[in-house]
């Protein structure tokens, strides 16, 4: 089986376009691809979030959850294992625009953001593919957990 794997579109429409005219252009040259997975964090910093989560609704057969997924699916800022995005540990802008993309989501889009289009989650961004095969937006933990190099 041949699966397109993608990941961190973050609203940036012409680079999602992009990443499915190539799967797309593989399918024709008969290089075919079975299964399309997005690892997540499809919102924030780019400036068409709507249109990214609805082509990537369109297009993929699995979605993870991302961490910029969980903060701008959630009511109300809160504090995760990386710090509030209200205190220190988050530039302003960086609050700003999460602020910014929760408003822009349409008011069906965002209730339904974790629960139908992340829906395929399972637990602290794990999807399991096969016995041997597990796909992560970044941790192993949970979706909001970084990454850091010293750690690899």
């Amino acid at each position: 089986m041949s699966i397109a794997i993608m990941s961190d579109f973050h609203a940036n429409l012409e680079a999602a376009e992009a990443v499915f005219r190539d799967r797309d252009s593989l399918n024709r040259q008969g290089r075919g691809i079975d299964k399309t997975y997005c690892l997540g964090d499809l919102v924030d910093y780019g400036a068409n979030p709507r249109e990214v989560i609805d082509l990537v609704r369109r297009e993929c057969d699995l979605v993870l959850t991302g961490n910029h997924d969980v903060d701008v699916s959630r009511r109300h800022i809160q504090k995760t294992n990386y710090g509030s995005i209200e205190n220190n540990n988050w530039e302003s802008n960086t609050v700003d625009i999460t602020k910014w993309t929760r408003e822009l989501l349409s008011k069906k889009q965002l209730p339904t953001m974790l629960n139908r289009l992340l829906g395929y989650s399972n637990g602290g961004g794990i999807q399991i593919i096969s016995n041997t095969s597990h796909l992560y937006h970044s941790s192993t933990g949970k979706e909001t957990q970084y990454l850091f190099t010293q750690c690899l």
